[in-house]
């Protein structure tokens, strides 16, 4: 997770949004196996760069993988931040403290329409068992208003 916030601090710094980002865009490689693997973010087939001064600009919403996309980018309203890449890091790391994506939550997600409008409502996936200081930083990216 260090490496993954480091690595879209670097991206954002650059003026970089990725819009995409999720565990399958993450690569774990390490070239000796007595040190700690690294992780690197990968496929930038989705990435924009903010070129306004104020950090905003119009963009495709519905772009991204619905299980992790901000809802923000789920609207009809295209304006949004760098902080859609933080929201998708909140779901990450309550993904990696729980080993899955656990939404405790009594609708059917029949669609992809009902999930992405239920985490447009609030809906966030459980952080049971997750440790506290961890739970903050995760609440805080996922945080309705960015």
């Amino acid at each position: 997770l260090k490496d993954i916030a480091c690595s879209m601090e670097y991206l954002h710094s650059l003026g970089i949004v990725h819009r995409d980002l999720k565990p399958g865009n993450v690569l774990v490689c390490s070239l000796d196996p007595q040190t700690r693997p690294m992780c690197k973010i990968s496929d930038f087939g989705e990435a924009k760069t903010v070129e306004t001064t104020d950090g905003f600009m119009t963009m495709t919403n519905g772009v991204g993988t619905p299980f992790y996309m901000a809802p923000e980018m789920a609207t009809s309203s295209r304006h949004y931040t760098a902080a859609v890449d933080v929201y998708s890091f909140g779901i990450m790391a309550a993904q990696t403290i729980a080993g899955r994506l656990n939404y405790d939550s009594d609708i059917d997600f029949d669609t992809q329409y009902v999930f992405v409008n239920a985490v447009c409502k609030g809906l966030r996936p459980s952080l049971s068992g997750c440790p506290s200081n961890m739970k903050n930083l995760i609440v805080k990216c996922w945080d309705g208003n960015p």
